[in-house]
């Protein structure tokens, strides 16, 4: 659901776009003489042009790469039907390097709020990247990367393309069904997870890895600190010897 506010941020988003072309000579808002299913139709006239250029923006309120898949294709239906000369613009909160992506490949431009932009047609190119999200979900990414979360992320990586039921998802990293629900949720908004026949696995094993990279944090362990006379491969056997014994799978990082 988008607010009165936000389409309202979303207008004066796209005529400051607009002022990197300086050639326009009017802009107005003809959203109510179409039957169009996008946001909003801007009619554009430039200096010198023949005929005006009509543009169709549409809104979300989230820029994950699966919303604006959907924005892009509500856009490109409605770019068919338009007899105009035409061209489409998605916008929302912020518009993550993969979402831009998308919609270079389909021919879209874009803005976000944290000042990114992407316009592209006939003799005009603006655009303008590298501004950070201002607008981070920091819940959704604590979520995501949380204890028991990342239970599911192991099993998710250790598995391959292996297809998955939340069930049987659930038994094998040993959490609760909401919240397997609420990390299969998260992993498709990201498009790192799609849905199968009968479950869903994952597809961008390495997105996934390097966004944990980037959250991951080793102040979340109980920390310890030890000393040894020993040299490194001595600890480092030593350590491995002791945990054969006593049945405990370890990981030697760090050093």
């Amino acid at each position: 659901m988008k607010t009165f506010n936000m389409e309202k941020q979303s207008k004066e988003l796209f005529y400051e776009c607009l002022k990197g072309i300086n050639f326009v000579k009017s802009v107005d808002d003809v959203t109510g003489l179409y039957n169009s299913n996008v946001d909003t139709v801007f009619r554009i006239v430039f200096q010198k042009a023949k005929k005006p250029k009509y543009f169709l923006v549409e809104t979300k309120i989230n820029g994950q790469p699966r919303f604006t898949r959907q924005a892009v294709n509500q856009i490109m239906i409605n770019l068919r039907e338009m007899k105009e000369d035409s061209y489409g613009i998605f916008i929302a909160p912020f518009i993550s390097p993969e979402s831009a992506d998308i919609c270079k490949n389909n021919n879209i431009g874009y803005a976000d709020f944290a000042g990114n932009c992407y316009i592209s047609f006939s003799n005009v190119f603006i655009q303008k990247e590298g501004n950070p999200n201002p607008y981070k979900k920091e819940q959704d990414l604590k979520s995501l990367f949380s204890p028991k979360s990342e239970r599911l992320l192991r099993v998710l990586l250790n598995s391959g393309s292996k297809e998955w039921k939340v069930a049987d998802l659930s038994k094998a990293a040993d959490i609760s069904y909401g919240l397997v629900s609420k990390v299969k949720r998260n992993l498709m908004d990201r498009e790192w997870v799609e849905s199968e026949t009968i479950g869903f696995q994952l597809v961008k094993p390495f997105e996934l890895l390097n966004a944990w990279v980037e959250n991951y944090t080793y102040r979340r362990n109980n920390v310890r600190e030890y000393y040894s006379l020993l040299g490194i491969s001595e600890i480092e056997a030593a350590i491995i010897a002791s945990a054969q014994q006593t049945n405990i799978r370890v990981g030697l990082t760090g050093f």
